[in-house]
């Protein structure tokens, strides 16, 4: 059963999704690659990564894993970083 998710969930999880995008731009970055390679690798289209890295798409898990594993990175330590991002941002 697919479930939309509601504007107002999209606003409450739009921090995450910014989080989850400019990990894997830097990581993107760090690695050397553009985003074609990086699309090539994880077989997804340029609009995705793109939308994905600047925080406008909310991704799927099987679309976050591609990504992941093209940039040869753990998921689990994406959402490690995310959440002490998020941590930091509690205590300032």
């Amino acid at each position: 059963m697919s479930r939309c998710i509601s504007g107002i969930e999209k606003e409450r999880f739009a921090p995450i999704t910014a989080r989850l995008g400019e990990i894997f731009k830097s990581t993107r970055l760090d690695q050397g690659l553009t985003q074609t390679e990086l699309r090539e690798k994880a077989g997804l289209t340029q609009a995705s990564v793109s939308r994905i890295e600047n925080g406008e798409h909310s991704a799927n898990v099987n679309t976050l894993i591609a990504m992941a594993q093209a940039l040869g990175i753990k998921l689990s330590e994406v959402f490690k970083e995310v959440e002490a991002q998020s941590r930091r941002e509690l205590k300032n």
